[in-house]
């Protein structure tokens, strides 16, 4: 186990080669963990490593950026405006809306802003976190969330918080946050949610494993909000719900998941069984 504590590329190499580590699972959120950085140094250290690769990862924690890739591909996602302060603003016609820094995790620094005089406190905030800062129409509508294993969607499930949105107390604080299997939905409305998760994570080349957050709008529209490249594992975590409600248990994941990693053919050296990886949990 190494807890990052920096960014800086010599210290992180010294503490991968000091215990001789060649492959890594990545377990970390926010800036250097999900977008890119952290994934750089790894191939620059011919390391296998979970995940995505450096530019996609980059492309999943970069708001701005993935919103466009999903425009170009015709997936829907709620209308953005981007600004790089408070002073950028200009008249913003639609409320609510959505107030989020670019490339923060976790729900960090998002708001629902209820109207005008709200928008550039919300701003400010968000930006002091993270710029640019991106200001999204609100959707109204069912919460709802898919986890994509390999080339698989699988299942479809609605988070509950008590809350208006799920921010970052409800991700790791409420035990109140409800989940549950959408099983409910039309069975093609569940599968439009699942391929257009599937097809989010391809178009941002995306690998291994990733969660794909939707807004199932009133009129049952799914909009794609972003592409999580690493999904958490906590209690709270939605990707090991969603394998689970697909027969997927916990230790199976993650040999699933360490199984499609690194670069090119896997070899059998590399494969854990799932009965190795229940013995050394």
């Amino acid at each position: 186990m190494i807890d990052v504590d920096s960014s800086d590329p010599e210290r992180m190499r010294n503490l991968l080669r000091k215990d001789g580590i060649g492959f890594v699972f990545i377990a970390l959120h926010g800036e250097y963990g999900e977008d890119g950085q952290v994934q750089r140094l790894l191939g620059q250290e011919k390391m296998r490593y979970t995940g995505s690769s450096p530019s996609a990862s980059a492309r999943a924690m970069d708001k701005v950026c993935a919103k466009e890739v999903f425009q170009q591909h015709g997936i829907y996602t709620p209308r953005g405006r981007v600004c790089g302060d408070a002073d950028d603003i200009g008249v913003y016609p639609e409320f609510p809306c959505v107030v989020k820094p670019s490339r923060s995790g976790s729900s960090i620094g998002v708001e629902i802003v209820e109207e005008p005089r709200g928008l550039r406190p919300a701003v400010e905030r968000a930006a002091a976190i993270q710029k640019p800062v991106l200001i999204e129409e609100y959707v109204p509508g069912r919460e709802v969330t898919v986890g994509i294993l390999g080339n698989q969607a699988l299942s479809v499930i609605e988070i509950i918080p008590r809350q208006r949105y799920y921010d970052y107390r409800a991700k790791y604080c409420d035990e109140a946050t409800r989940f549950r299997h959408a099983t409910d939905l039309e069975p093609e409305r569940y599968r439009e949610i699942q391929d257009i998760g599937l097809k989010a994570h391809r178009v941002l080349g995306c690998r291994g494993f990733s969660r794909v957050d939707v807004r199932l709008t009133n009129e049952k529209i799914p909009y794609v909000l972003e592409v999580n490249s690493i999904p958490g594992f906590t209690s709270h975590s939605l990707l090991p719900l969603s394998a689970k409600y697909s027969g997927i248990d916990f230790d199976e994941l993650v040999v699933q998941i360490l199984n499609q990693a690194g670069y090119g053919k896997e070899t059998s050296q590399t494969k854990i069984s799932a009965k190795k990886a229940q013995n050394t949990s």
